[in-house]
């Protein structure tokens, strides 16, 4: 499994940034990054507020991780996903799944 651990997620969370005016700006700066694999796992399109738009879900591994929550995205290349779920697939804390989608905006 660990030959599978090919892809390089950088995991990104929002921070505020000072806007000049007195207020701030929401961005998003990186948290950690890990290796970790990617798989697709579907997608749909659809139409909504006459939009066409598509989302594309997949799965990710990474090895265990006690900070990733949904408040996270995940960037890989030119992908960016939001975290919908993580989970420990066996109980035992050595990898953590996690269920992304791309094409939602953040």
């Amino acid at each position: 499994m660990i030959g599978a651990l090919r892809s390089r997620l950088v995991f990104e969370r929002k921070a505020q940034v000072a806007d000049g005016a007195g207020g701030f700006d929401e961005t998003w700066e990186a948290a950690f990054a890990v290796w970790g694999s990617l798989e697709a796992t579907g997608g749909r399109e659809g139409v909504a507020a006459d939009q066409v738009g598509a989302e594309t879900n997949y799965r990710l591994r990474i090895r265990f991780r006690n900070d990733v929550s949904t408040d996270l995205r995940v960037r890989t290349g030119e992908k960016i996903l939001a975290i919908d779920w993580s989970g420990d697939p066996d109980g035992r804390r050595y990898w953590l799944d996690l269920g992304c989608v791309e094409g939602r905006p953040s």
